[in-house]
């Protein structure tokens, strides 16, 4: 029997605005300025009608590698070509076993004796380690860092308290859980100043854990080491240590979300690394997957015997694996971590350099290729420049730089380039990044 293709094909001729009414006709909608993208490779995009862009995002962290790497597409072909999808219900497929055991190869401390769980994205993933910390402690209450992102599935995002319009009108969240301090110094929100501070952000867990919560109902403490979308906050290197002090002498779980800090991204494979402790689990999403929905869990072994609740028929199929398995492969043969670290400090130099011309910026931060820049409109006051900074990513945009844009104000732009990036491709796209500030800056008023 002869089959007729149905695959619609791309008319050429069409041009970007018509692609633009036709998505606002049928797809929900997304809050800002997009190219139509047709090609991709390395760390550029190309739009329909043949406009290039250099994307700072790193396909919003996904595309470590840069898009469309020669040896991710090879293994994925080749794995196409003899199994794509099996579930793990019903047989037991190489690639997931030896992607867990990569997994463990390069995971720091006893985790490299730990077990896998698979699922699908990072919020699935913080699903599983809610389950995982309270079947394990028996314990109701879960602490969660101000300023984090954990998802956008309802367990995930009772944890998320990085921005409250995220959680507007989803009430009631999941109960038992108890929002604390990070370390974010730039904006501590009791008004001091590190070193003097004497980390008082993990005293005053230590007092909630006099006055408001039991020690022993307390299941785990969801951390990032550095806050994404909280605005590239990367703390001071105590303070992980003390909640890894304080996790230990109270039997509470550290668990180390590392969705988007992982493989090289901070110049280490794992974020938490920078803070020489070991969490009790951390889990992946978005990057792992290279483009493929994927998510895990690596946590201690005892743990992980002790509980079944993680997996779903989705999870982890053959052709998310080959490419998350090429992916940690290039990252160690190719030295991108390494590359991350030189790359990261050459633009966060340069950045500061620039901040001296601009007085919108506030602040550089940044840890490998992970680098935020937080504008303001008073150096003093700190007062968030929040269209300040949404207009410089949209004439970014013009000029052909896709940059993002976090923290609670929305005043930080965040630069999260492949870890491919050359120092030459730095210059090219903070010569634009340069270039808005200073239109928009020339447009403010006197």
């Amino acid at each position: 029997m002869k089959h007729t293709n149905h695959t619609s094909k791309i008319d050429p001729n069409l041009k970007a605005g018509v692609w633009t009414k036709r998505e606002q006709e049928c797809i929900a909608p997304v809050d800002r300025k997009r190219p139509v993208v047709l090609k991709a490779k390395g760390i550029e995009l190309m739009d329909i009608e043949g406009k290039i862009y250099l994307d700072f995002t790193g396909g919003a962290h996904v595309c470590i590698v840069g898009y469309s790497h020669p040896e991710i597409i090879r293994t994925t072909k080749k794995q196409m070509g003899e199994l794509d999808f099996v579930p793990h219900w019903i047989g037991i497929n190489p690639t997931r076993i030896q992607l867990a055991e990569k997994l463990k190869e390069i995971a720091p401390g006893n985790l490299k004796k730990g077990k896998v769980s698979y699922c699908n994205t990072g919020s699935d993933a913080t699903e599983f380690s809610i389950k995982l910390a309270r079947y394990n402690t028996r314990r109701p209450v879960l602490f969660t860092c101000l300023g984090g992102y954990y998802g956008g599935t309802i367990g995930a995002l009772s944890l998320t308290v990085d921005d409250a319009n995220l959680r507007k009108y989803y009430s009631p969240l999941l109960p038992g859980v108890i929002p604390v301090p990070y370390a974010n110094c730039y904006r501590c929100p009791f008004g001091q100043e590190y070193p003097g501070c004497s980390l008082l952000c993990v005293s005053y867990i230590e007092h909630l854990l006099d006055t408001v919560v039991q020690p022993e109902e307390v299941a785990a403490i969801f951390v990032e080491p550095i806050q994404n979308h909280g605005g590239v906050i990367i703390p001071p290197i105590e303070y992980l240590r003390k909640l890894r002090e304080l996790c230990s002498e109270h039997g509470i779980l550290l668990i180390d979300d590392e969705v988007v800090m992982a493989f090289g991204r901070t110049g280490k494979m794992f974020g938490i690394e920078h803070f020489a402790i070991e969490p009790d689990v951390m889990y992946f999403g978005k990057p792992i997957g290279v483009g493929m929905p994927l998510g895990a869990i690596l946590a201690r072994r005892d743990l992980m015997e002790n509980w079944y609740g993680g997996g779903s028929t989705l999870a982890a199929p053959p052709l998310a694996c080959v490419r998350a398995l090429t992916m940690i492969n290039i990252i160690q043969q190719e030295k991108l971590a390494n590359n991350a670290t030189r790359v990261g400090e050459h633009i966060v130099k340069r950045l500061r350099e620039i901040a001296e011309v601009y007085p919108l910026i506030g602040d550089v931060r940044g840890k490998g290729l992970i680098i935020g820049i937080e504008l303001v409109r008073d150096y003093k006051t700190k007062e968030p420049a929040q269209e300040e900074a949404k207009n410089v990513m949209e004439n970014a945009y013009k000029k052909g730089l896709l940059i993002g844009i976090s923290g609670p104000y929305k005043n930080v732009l965040k630069l999260s380039p492949p870890l491919i990036l050359t120092e030459e491709q730095a210059d090219a796209g903070l010569d634009m990044l340069e270039s808005s500030l200073k239109e928009i800056t020339a447009s403010l008023p006197k």
